[in-house]
């Protein structure tokens, strides 16, 4: 069966948007420095987060602002008998703003 045009170009344009985003995961393990009744406090945890372009490109912008998001699920505890938890989340959202900071001069 064969495609419409606009079907063809809503799917290039959702490749394309996939495309410029970035993906990442990450996994965290630590023993921190706090002490409870002689047993030691671990911290993990699993993250996942992207990037987004945000706004338009023109034609002498050199790169688009991006906005940052991710989430953080973690668990600190004492892997001992009377087993002591806390579960945490985590959301991070930050800016890039990506410009031309600094201009090579040229003297004719």
């Amino acid at each position: 069966m064969p495609q419409t045009k606009e079907k063809a170009d809503a799917k290039n344009k959702t490749f394309r948007a996939l495309r410029v985003r970035t993906y990442r995961t990450g996994l965290s393990y630590s023993a921190t420095q706090i002490s409870i009744d002689g047993h030691r406090l671990y911290d993990y945890s699993v993250s996942f987060g992207t990037t987004l372009p945000v706004g338009v490109r023109s034609k002498n912008a050199i790169a688009l602002p991006k906005l940052n998001v991710a989430f953080v699920v973690g668990q600190r505890s004492t892997f001992s008998s009377g087993q002591l938890t806390e579960t945490y989340y985590r959301l991070y959202l930050g800016m890039t703003i990506s410009d031309k900071w600094f201009n090579k001069r040229r003297i004719q």
